[in-house]
């Protein structure tokens, strides 16, 4: 696919609430996807990460196996397949597809 830019900023904290922290992205440069979730990587200081990002209103990402603070920092963010379209109608449905979509990208991670 693509890959993009975007610098991490606070949203509304929405998603920690639910014990499933994510990374609201502005200032994105590079071709951004249609509304999805989509498996991605990114390197942060040398290290590789899988993620989720979901692509609506809002973007957010969640790196698997990553705790730490994010904001302000600039991540380069390699999009590599769409896993599944979004529910419009409920912002609360699209967390749960990311949950469901990041049990979907360790069986995909492996063909990357």
């Amino acid at each position: 696919m693509d890959a993009l830019e975007g610098t991490v900023v606070h949203g509304d904290g929405y998603a920690r609430t639910i014990g499933f922290p994510t990374a609201n992205l502005e200032d994105i440069s590079g071709s951004l996807p249609d509304k999805g979730l989509y498996l991605v990587h990114t390197e942060l200081d040398g290290v590789g990460y899988w993620g989720g990002l979901l692509v609506e209103e809002k973007v957010e990402l969640h790196l698997i196996k990553f705790d730490g603070d994010l904001y302000g920092v600039r991540l380069s963010i390699d999009v590599l397949k769409k896993i599944k379209d979004i529910d419009d109608v409920n912002r609360d449905n699209h967390l749960e597809d990311l949950k469901i979509g990041l049990k979907m990208i360790d069986e995909l991670k492996s063909s990357f």
